[in-house]
């Protein structure tokens, strides 16, 4: 085998196959020259692909440790890279630097190549990174539960929602396309590969993502996703909030920065006022606290801070606030609140009514009120 690439494309292409790799266990890379160009494929955690332009100069194939071969190709120079097979070795050279690594003579350890979809949904102009960004953090960072540690995804009425949630927090997002499935996919792995990603497929139990360079697939995570359309709160709210987003994004960030005492949950209050928000925070632990107030242009019955109906002011975690904004398109943000009919507040929906750069404004983040 040999082959001649530029040696950038080489490096970052090894990079993103190998992430797949688990030491000690399944950790070969394949390298196969053609006349259509050099692909790289591996297996571990999933299965991952990197088609690649090349100049084929002799066809072959060779597999050697994934892990070594990321950690020579970084430090290849970014130029013309010659990679060959000779006695035994996989060859790189560039300018007279030369690295050599060790083929992997075991049938066992090379990659397996699962079936792979027939056809694919195509989704254009960045969405589906777009759309995975805006919800993956609503999913749980645990692996205690894999459901709520995955991301749904569906096709309905002609484009493919997202959606992910931890009880606490919710998200959504909607991507131009037309697919027929509903999968479960690890959030993780979404976030890793979607980069990039113009398509989407699935085959059995296998869910696929690919683009120009890279094609990526893993099992779905079995189970039943949760039905967020039973209680998703509607925009018509007695009290909606439209703020400047960055400047909420901002103000959450700064406040939960006093929170000194032990425990995950930072709970912010929110003062409601004739024009503006004030987000406090006080940590009786440590015996810090913080203020920021906000320009908010504010539609609804206000009684002492707080919604008409509710029985005090509203308190939000502020990592789901930050979160939640951050994940949003478009300068303002409005906050939809509504009380129950007990004093206590149903779950708290974020939206952006002037979503920007010509992305689907139905991207919606929901959060729980902390009740204490």
């Amino acid at each position: 085998m040999r082959t001649i690439i530029d040696g950038l494309a080489f490096a970052k292409a090894v990079a993103h196959v190998s992430k797949t790799l688990i030491a000690g266990q399944r950790q070969a890379v394949r390298l196969a020259a053609t006349g259509d160009g050099l692909r790289l494929d591996a297996d571990g955690q999933y299965y991952s692909r990197a088609d690649l332009d090349a100049e084929t100069v002799e066809d072959g194939s060779a597999v050697v440790n994934g892990f070594w071969l990321s950690s020579v190709a970084a430090v290849m120079p970014s130029e013309e890279l010659n990679v060959e097979t000779a006695d035994s070795k996989l060859r790189l050279d560039c300018r007279g630097i030369v690295m050599e690594l060790p083929l992997i003579d075991d049938p066992a350890a090379e990659p397996n190549v699962p079936d792979l979809p027939e056809e694919w949904a195509s989704i254009a102009d960045g969405g589906l990174a777009r759309a995975v960004g805006a919800v993956v953090h609503a999913a749980d960072k645990g692996s205690n539960n894999p459901v709520l540690s995955a991301v749904r995804v569906r096709g309905s009425d002609g484009s493919i929602e997202l959606s992910a949630t931890n009880r606490y927090v919710a998200a959504t997002a909607r991507a131009d396309g037309s697919a027929d499935m509903d999968a479960l996919v690890p959030a993780a792995w979404l976030k890793a590969n979607a980069e990039g990603a113009d398509r989407i497929g699935a085959t059995g139990r296998m869910f696929a993502i690919a683009g120009p360079v890279y094609t990526d697939a893993t099992p779905m995570v079995e189970g039943q996703a949760p039905e967020l359309a039973a209680i998703w709160p509607s925009k018509d709210a007695p009290l909606t909030l439209t703020m400047d987003r960055a400047e909420l994004l901002e103000a959450a960030r700064r406040v939960k920065a006093v929170k000194f005492s032990g425990g995950e949950t930072v709970t912010l209050a929110l003062a409601v006022g004739d024009d503006s928000i004030t987000l406090g925070l006080d940590d009786a632990e440590s015996g810090s606290g913080a203020r920021q107030t906000v320009s908010a242009e504010v539609s609804g019955p206000v009684v002492d801070g707080h919604v008409e109906g509710a029985g005090r002011r509203l308190r939000l975690d502020a990592r789901y606030v930050a979160n939640a904004c951050g994940a949003l398109y478009g300068d303002r943000v409005t906050m939809y609140v509504a009380p129950r009919s007990n004093g206590k507040y149903k779950p708290v929906l974020l939206a952006c009514p002037d979503a920007s750069d010509g992305f689907d404004m139905c991207d919606e983040q929901l959060i729980v009120p902390i009740l204490l």
